[in-house]
């Protein structure tokens, strides 16, 4: 697997990703969730990280993440949710979750796979019940994480 290093800057990423068409990629997870549009079978658009692409391609040297092998030569790459969006709907948005793979590695080997050897990543901070608007939009901005506001140092934890 390649090991990436990601410039993390609001012009090392996606307008896409950063700012308020991040809030509102979010904003749209939330409200599907709150519809019960997130649970299987879900109906995601690939439109909303299809703006991922070229910056992940470019991260990667366009080779896939997972086998190395050119993307020119084997299958063009996909971005490839390293924690699938089945199981952390709340990361499908999230640029950081987001891999260049062939879609070999995406497809057939990788799939909704994620064997981990500890507990998973906890589940997303979500109320109980159907939040009021104040909260819902509470609730939308913790889920973001932009990385271009982040410090080096909160990254590195």
């Amino acid at each position: 697997m390649i090991r990436l290093t990601r410039l993390r800057t609001a012009t090392g990423l996606p307008r896409d990703f950063t700012g308020a068409r991040l809030l509102e990629k979010h904003q749209d997870l939330v409200t599907r969730f709150f519809s019960g549009q997130v649970e299987p079978p879900i109906k995601w658009t690939s439109s909303k990280w299809k703006s991922a692409k070229k910056r992940l391609k470019f991260e990667t040297s366009g080779k896939c993440a997972y086998c190395e092998a050119s993307t020119d030569v084997v299958a063009h790459g996909d971005v490839e949710h390293f924690r699938p969006k089945s199981t952390y709907w709340w990361l499908a948005y999230d640029f950081d979750n987001y891999v260049f793979a062939c879609q070999i590695c995406n497809h057939i080997y990788k799939g909704d796979n994620f064997p981990i050897s500890g507990q998973r990543l906890g589940s997303p901070p979500l109320p109980n019940a159907q939040p009021a608007d104040a909260e819902l939009t509470q609730l939308v901005q913790d889920l973001v994480r932009d990385v271009t506001s982040t410090t080096d140092e909160e990254l590195e934890n």
